[in-house]
């Protein structure tokens, strides 16, 4: 098994890729499964590039990971600080964007309050 570290060293190799060229490794990324595996890690560094990467490939992205936007707002609740900042971040970034869910469905506005 891979450590974390491993793993968000990856992720961010990833977000260089894409800044590197983005016409071309954009596709890849979203028929990969790479978004969904940065979701599930729900670590800060990989959630950091999830955010770089909408930031990047923007309403593509967030069409593709709308089914785990859920997931993403949650943890907003987690112990680790860094990884509540960098969901809110992400969370925030993907409200730019207008996904509904993020505005209404998991409630966030009760969870940044209660951050």
């Amino acid at each position: 098994m891979c450590s974390n570290w491993v793993r968000d060293q990856a992720a961010l190799v990833v977000l260089g890729i894409v800044k590197f060229n983005k016409d071309v490794f954009v596709g890849l990324v979203l028929m990969g499964p790479i978004v969904r595996a940065l979701i599930q890690m729900g670590s800060s560094g990989s959630i950091q590039v999830l955010t770089g990467l909408v930031k990047i490939i923007r309403t593509p992205l967030v069409e593709d990971i709308k089914g785990e936007i859920p997931r993403n707002i949650s943890l907003l609740g987690s112990e680790d600080l860094p990884t509540r900042v960098a969901a809110m971040s992400c969370v925030l970034d993907i409200a730019f964007l207008g996904r509904e869910e993020v505005a209404y469905g998991e409630d966030p506005m009760k969870k940044l309050m209660d951050v």
